[in-house]
């Protein structure tokens, strides 16, 4: 007797079209941005960039006021902080569907501000990518060759933007 098995596909135990990653400290937004760009994926989102400045008080509510007009900013909720300690006012930013008009936008932001990044300061620089769905394993490969990306994943948490 010949026993008859049923072949049941497995269910994708990640979720399609994302991978997750994180990069190392010390690495700028810039060169994130830079190598998401060339590679064309889009950032879904990514977190924890921080950016300093020499302000006064007033420039500080322009400053927020100008950053509540970026939709990559806000478009889940707020997702920066400013605060100010002394003279130095500390940006902390997380970014939402990331593309590259908004990538054009934000280092023009940074430029009027006299904005730089710190990147001394310790943070957990991770986010979610948008790549085609199917290729996710292969695009997950391709970013470990990079020496600027610490991890890359599928999204096996499922890990989705807060509504």
């Amino acid at each position: 007797m010949i026993p008859i098995m049923s072949c049941k596909k497995k269910e994708v135990d990640y979720v399609k079209g994302e991978l997750i990653f994180s990069i190392y400290d010390f690495i700028s937004f810039e060169r994130t941005y830079s190598l998401v760009d060339s590679l064309n994926l889009k950032i879904n989102y990514i977190y924890d960039y921080t950016y300093e400045s020499v302000t006064s008080e007033d420039s500080i509510e322009i400053l927020e006021t100008v950053l509540s007009t970026k939709v990559y900013l806000t478009s889940q909720g707020r997702s920066y902080t400013v605060t100010q300690i002394d003279s130095i006012t500390k940006i902390n930013v997380n970014f939402f569907d990331f593309d590259n008009n908004d990538a054009i936008d934000w280092f023009s932001t940074v430029v009027s501000f006299s904005l730089f990044e710190n990147v001394t300061e310790s943070s957990n620089k991770w986010g979610i990518l948008k790549v085609p769905e199917g290729e996710e394993q292969f695009w997950v490969d391709e970013l470990k060759k990079y020496e600027i990306v610490q991890f890359a994943s599928l999204n096996h948490n499922n890990i989705v933007l807060r509504n």
